[in-house]
């Protein structure tokens, strides 16, 4: 928005406007156009940023008097606007004016890194905490890695957003605002930094899906002034060489008490179905809770994951604790369950505040049936009936915990007391079933990936073979198969000789079909028809 044009549709002026424009002499281009076909003419007034800057004033108080005495046709640029626009215009411009002078003659405010409060787009201070980082933009983000652990502060870009925002805020049009001050602060930012010499600064790393696996990649850099308040939901920060530098962050003795599994989502396979769903019922809201916020809803709360037992669960809770770096508690339904009346429900609560305290958190409980089975009179069912009214009434309140969610796990689902499954508590409820034939490839080719299997297995096709196992049973026939391998090369199984252990060669040792076949049939059973795999 740099020219304006005003015409006005009959050329005859009032005199207080001729005066008014008479006032602002070369500041603004004055024509009158006979209109073609027509006796009448009109006049036209153009102007462009620079005159609006200075002439501000007069200029608002001649636009007034045209809004008000004619009928005239505004234009900002291109576009055509109406006459309260156009005032707008003004209005808006003063307002920032009068801000910029204020800020200059008080001693109590300070202008943004930039030279003005109203460049926000991007912060030129360090941020207070790493969680700052998800919800502001710094200029030490913007920029690329040269070498490893060099980071290249694009200033072009600082530059282009700011001045950008500038014209967006009608900045550039107030008397007082010089964008050169800007211009002279970003070219004193550095040009690098590189985090392998300078101890101050470290590389953020941060997770990132390729495919059907989940690998950090470095993502910016970081200050080490910056503090941890919570565990980042993004990237943790390393120094240049990939070493940790919580260290020097000031991490404070709770968090660096925060359990955070190791397992990832490209450890599990045959489940991709469930572990979508689970990303987007969990993993959304603790990462990008201002998508819900948009959509005017509250997020699941609970979670309920049932299935047959050695489907992959508690991997698939952990594995979500990994993603999001939630503080993961895990507890048995029974492990809570005190005979002295209201211990139960105080070891709930307090598992709860642990969570409040940690968070973001993911509390799992694992054979909810144990403990949340249908409330009856029954005597033996009474202490569970009590532990279930305090869950419920927890969960009715988890909302105002915070960034915390609750996944249960069963394979006795109907047990489950059904006020536990209603909307606001475990309302989400996920079948994990067992992996088809591709699932169990996947799984076989996940938990072999290490195993020295001989070269004419083929591993795709053995696995396929394994459809109607669990991952867990799966997971057993390569354990298995190793131990066959074990017995076979030394002999375990009929003499422990120490001595021949210790001086074997372990590089020669390979897993073969046989050892995976009588594995297969020691779980199973069944015989692969004696057919090499």
């Amino acid at each position: 928005m740099h020219t304006f044009s005003i015409t006005i549709e009959n050329g005859n002026l009032s005199e207080a406007l001729r005066e008014q424009l008479e006032a602002l002499g070369s500041l603004v281009r004055l024509q009158t156009l006979e209109t073609a076909g027509d006796a009448s003419t009109e006049t036209v007034l153009e102007f462009d940023a620079q005159s609006f800057r200075l002439g501000l004033r007069p200029l608002r108080e001649a636009v007034n008097l045209i809004a008000t005495e004619h009928d005239a046709l505004y234009k900002a640029g291109d576009k055509t606007i109406s006459a309260s626009a156009m005032v707008d215009i003004f209005d808006r411009v003063m307002k920032q004016e009068q801000q910029i002078i204020d800020e200059r003659q008080r001693d109590d405010l300070r202008p943004d890194g930039w030279g003005y409060s109203a460049l926000d787009a991007i912060t030129r201070y360090l941020p207070e905490h790493r969680e700052d980082l998800h919800h502001d933009a710094f200029w030490f983000q913007f920029g690329t890695f040269t070498t490893s652990g060099v980071w290249s502060v694009d200033k072009h870009q600082i530059l282009a957003i700011l001045k950008q925002q500038a014209e967006d805020k009608l900045l550039h049009l107030c008397p007082s605002f010089d964008f050169a001050i800007t211009e002279g602060i970003i070219s004193r930012l550095p040009d690098t930094i590189d985090t392998n010499e300078n101890p101050n600064w470290s590389v953020w790393s941060a997770k990132v899906v390729e495919g059907s696996r989940v690998m950090r990649r470095p993502r910016g850099i970081v200050h080490k002034l910056t503090r941890i308040s919570g565990r980042s939901s993004e990237g943790d920060a390393g120094a240049g060489s990939g070493s940790s530098a919580d260290s020097d962050s000031g991490e404070s003795a709770s968090e660096r008490k925060r359990n955070i599994p190791k397992v990832s989502f490209d450890e599990i396979g045959g489940i991709d179905g469930v572990i979508s769903q689970v990303r987007e019922v969990i993993e959304l809201p603790l990462k990008n809770p201002d998508v819900f916020r948009h959509l005017g809803i509250k997020p699941h709360k609970g979670m309920m994951l049932y299935g047959e037992p050695g489907c992959g669960k508690t991997m698939v809770a952990k594995a979500i604790a990994n993603e999001v770096e939630a503080h993961f508690i895990s507890v048995k339904g029974p492990e809570l369950i005190n005979k002295y009346q209201g211990a139960s429900e105080e070891s709930l609560r307090k598992l709860f505040d642990e969570a409040r305290e940690m968070q973001p958190s993911i509390i799992f409980f694992d054979e909810i049936d144990a403990v949340a089975q249908r409330r009856s009179d029954a005597e033996t069912l009474r202490t569970d009936a009590r532990f279930v009214n305090q869950l419920l009434s927890v969960m009715d309140g988890v909302e105002d915990y915070g960034r915390i969610c609750v996944i249960g796990a069963t394979n006795r689902v109907e047990l489950i007391d059904p006020a536990l499954l209603r909307p606001g508590r475990f309302d989400y409820q996920l079948e994990v079933k067992k992996p088809d034939a591709e699932g169990c490839r996947r799984i076989f080719e996940i938990v072999t990936e290490e195993m020295p299997l001989e070269e004419d297995i083929d591993r795709s096709s053995f696995g396929r073979k394994l459809e109607g196992l669990t991952g867990a049973e799966i997971s057993f026939i390569a354990r298995e198969a190793a131990y066959n391998t074990l017995r076979r090369t030394l002999g375990t199984d009929s003499e422990f000789n120490s001595e021949k252990i210790a001086t074997y060669d372990y590089s020669e040792m390979r897993i073969s079909a046989a050892d995976l076949n009588t594995a297969k049939t020691k779980l199973t059973g069944r015989s692969s028809g004696g057919k090499k795999v």
